[in-house]
């Protein structure tokens, strides 16, 4: 992206970090063919979510990562939610056409905020650039990858994103599908929440996500919300422990009008060729 780095500083933008899952697994000559098609998938994914791709910032030389900086005066909420379900169907896609020895799974983070430096050799930097690098690299995000192989993707947002841009939107980015999370470095650092997502239709609908902080402050399961280690379903704000609930790839019932509403039933999964479908029967608000 032809985008001049200094025209970035002292802007609040939405940051987007990328990881590739099992990089350092690779071989040097596989590393460089995913690196190009995360790139290759980035910008495909820029021209479906944004206005002005080309107002796009990629930084993408941290070898299994990249950073991204999206434009000022976007619809966030419309923004976040076609880029992350652009991601997933090309991944899912993708992984279908069997181009690696392994399925290519991405972790991604995304936060809001101001890039503070740009310095020739380095990349970006500044305390919001950090801060969505660490969500990216905390051990719940990264475990909520590696307990289920069939997981491609997962999603961290902060917390004033996950206020501003999913909880007043409607979008397969639902607040009862997320789980809070913990996220701290260092013993030495103040912890900070963060909001983990997997997929679609893992909640329960109308409740909240569910607590999964660690730490001193941590709070109870929420009413509703499903527990991702266990799979199970917090029936009470208790720390009692959670009750099975079956779970269904049954889609729901058709609306008023006999089309199909593209939901799912509380916990069930999207099936691949079901991915994006809700977005197609209902789009997205102007």
């Amino acid at each position: 992206m032809s985008v001049d780095r200094r025209s970035l500083l002292g802007q609040r933008r939405l940051l987007h970090a990328v990881d590739i899952a099992g990089f350092g697994s690779l071989p040097g000559h596989r590393q460089k063919e995913a690196q190009k098609v995360l790139k290759r998938l980035m910008r495909r994914a820029f021209a479906d979510a944004v206005a002005n791709p080309g107002e796009v910032y990629l930084e993408g030389d941290k070898g299994d990562s990249a950073l991204v900086v999206l434009p000022a005066a976007i619809n966030e909420a419309r923004t976040v939610a076609d880029l992350v379900r652009s991601i997933r169907n090309q991944v899912s896609t993708h992984n279908r056409r069997g181009a690696f020895p392994q399925p290519l799974r991405l972790r991604l983070a995304l936060g809001q905020g101001v890039v503070a430096g740009a310095s020739p050799k380095g990349g970006l930097s500044g305390a919001d650039v950090i801060r969505v690098f660490r969500m990216l690299d905390a051990a719940p995000t990264k475990d909520a990858l590696t307990e289920d192989p069939s997981r491609q993707l997962v999603l961290v947002l902060t917390e004033d994103l996950f206020t501003s841009v999913v909880v007043p939107a409607d979008s397969e980015l639902q607040p009862q599908d997320f789980t809070i999370i913990t996220v701290q470095e260092r013993d030495a650092e103040a912890p900070v929440d963060a909001y983990l997502w997997v997929g679609p239709g893992i909640g329960v609908e109308g409740e909240g996500p569910v607590d999964r902080r660690s730490g001193p402050g941590a709070g109870p399961q929420v009413r509703g919300a499903t527990d991702l280690a266990t799979g199970k379903t917090a029936v009470h704000a208790t720390d009692a422990p959670a009750t099975d609930v079956p779970a269904t790839d049954a889609p729901a019932a058709p609306g008023a009008d006999g089309r199909p509403t593209g939901r799912v039933q509380p916990r069930g999964l999207v099936p691949p060729e079901r991915i994006g479908e809700w977005f197609i029967e209902r789009p997205f608000g102007p």
